[in-house]
């Protein structure tokens, strides 16, 4: 819809309607629809799509079923399809290992009617139907607008493809997509599980759910994890390269900036078994990840008068000098302090820092980078400036943990 806010017709005696009309009279109710089923339900399979084999695993089975996709669409199989072994593969090349089937929404334009003729004479037919349909896929990796059913497990035998392990997926849904955004919220924080029980990639990798941030959508979000190692008080948060803590795996994030979420992805060094706890922290930059606008300078006392014109200064510095803060993400509890410490590259050294904490009620930081978190859990912005060149600027993130984490 063109509006922010949803729209619906308002009918008198005597108004003449369009095409346009109509088409706005049942984009109001899809569209409203969509909007509670992702909201309200999340996306997942609502029911049905059971899954089966016959006896030598060259057909699957797909019984009838409901689904949601991200969007709040309706997906629905009316019917039990029987999809063989070799429509399966991703390509006409032979295939063996593992696939996830999945189903996604479709619509085409069916139909035939007649309108008004043309200046030139004709009469044209046009489609005046929306048949809504589905398809079922299979891929090394579900894409982000389908919704998997279960892995399958492809190996020859006598030549041709057949199905020899069939793993369906968990019913479970998905938390809601396409949140409401917040324009008051810059930080999100939040717990997700890794399965490493499931069959994984082909380069050893385990994906996890896709997960809504809650800061809307845009491409201005930085999104980090951090590997929760056991349970209760005797647990810790591990950020950073996790091996230098004994935990053999690799952590990586995958942003959907239009869909305002994300998802996960876990490479461990050696077999792993069970759940995989991540900690996850959202921040939303400022103009797209620029640094924020820093204050001005404190005049230097032996400044040119104001009625003399002042020479263009040339910078000292290279225009590759940089600097960076130490640590550039701190976990810290309520009222835990930290200490944050400039590193100086090409050509910067010796130079007072300005520091401030982007959030008003994010914390406190003192001239000598010494920040004491706040009465609350969340993700804070520490930004530092040069004295003197507020071109050259650093940002570290301060990560204030919740009661339950601690």
């Amino acid at each position: 819809m063109e509006n922010e806010f949803f729209q619906r017709n308002r009918y008198e005696k005597g108004m003449l309607l369009t095409a346009e009309d109509q088409e706005q009279q049942q984009a109001y109710h899809v569209e409203k629809r969509r909007l509670l089923n992702r909201l309200a339900i999340g996306s997942g399979v609502v029911n049905g799509f059971s899954l089966g084999t016959d006896d030598d695993g060259t057909v699957l089975t797909i019984g009838a079923g409901l689904a949601l996709d991200f969007a709040g669409r309706e997906i629905y199989l009316p019917r039990t399809v029987r999809k063989k072994a070799d429509e399966l593969l991703p390509s006409t090349d032979h295939f063996e290992g593992w696939l996830r089937i999945y189903v996604r929404y479709d619509e085409s334009a069916v139909g035939e009617a007649a309108v008004l003729p043309l200046p030139d004479g004709s009469h044209p037919v046009i489609p005046n139907r929306i048949q809504e349909s589905l398809q079922i896929a299979s891929a090394l990796e579900v894409p982000a607008d389908g919704v998997e059913l279960a892995e399958v497990r492809i190996a020859p035998r006598d030549g041709l493809p057949v199905i020899a392990d069939l793993n369906p997926c968990s019913r479970t849904f998905r938390p809601a997509l396409f949140s409401v955004k917040d324009e008051t919220k810059t930080a999100a924080s939040g717990v997700l599980s890794v399965n490493l029980d499931r069959i994984p990639d082909y380069e050893g990798a385990f994906y996890s759910r896709e997960v809504s941030h809650g800061l809307g959508p845009g491409a201005n979000i930085s999104v980090i994890t951090a590997v929760l190692d056991g349970d209760g008080d005797s647990g810790c948060v591990i950020s950073g390269n996790s091996e230098l803590f004994g935990c053999p795996l690799r952590t990586a994030v995958k942003l959907f900036p239009e869909r305002g979420s994300f998802i996960a992805v876990v490479r461990p060094h050696s077999v792993q078994n069970g759940l995989l706890r991540l900690r996850w922290y959202a921040r939303k930059m400022e103009d797209g990840g620029e640094t924020p606008e820093e204050e001005e300078p404190i005049p230097n006392e032996k400044s040119k008068p104001e009625n003399q014109e002042a020479e263009p200064a040339e910078s000292a510095f290279p225009e590759s000098a940089e600097f960076l803060l130490n640590p550039s993400v701190a976990f810290l509890r309520r009222g835990q302090t930290v200490k944050y410490t400039p590193i100086f590259h090409n050509g910067i050294s010796g130079r007072d820092c300005r520091f401030r904490v982007a959030d008003p009620d994010g914390g406190t930081i003192d001239a000598d980078g010494i920040y004491m978190a706040p009465d609350r859990a969340g993700v804070f912005e520490i930004a530092a400036s040069i004295d003197g060149l507020p071109e050259i600027s650093a940002n570290a993130l301060a990560c204030v943990l919740s009661e339950e984490e601690t």
